[in-house]
């Protein structure tokens, strides 16, 4: 069932993995050092703007990396 996740395509898998683990705990900390001055109704709303504006920036990396792979696969 998994036999095609072998040699480089675990690899690959792996260090896609690792590298969206380190974004996410990179993401959390400067949106916590953003929002730690800010008065307690301001800081939920600045986390919350935050975190959209980080998902929503991820999405749009992913579209523009599946969008290049297509462009060197034709």
């Amino acid at each position: 069932m998994w036999s095609f996740l072998s040699g480089p395509e675990l690899t690959a898998l792996g260090s896609v993995i690792a590298i969206d683990i380190v974004m996410s705990g990179d993401n959390a900390i400067i949106i916590g050092m953003a929002a730690a001055g800010l008065e307690p109704a301001l800081r939920r709303r600045e986390i919350i703007i935050g975190i959209a504006a980080a998902v929503w920036l991820y999405t749009l990396a992913q579209q523009a990396a599946g969008s290049r792979k297509e462009r060197a696969s034709a």
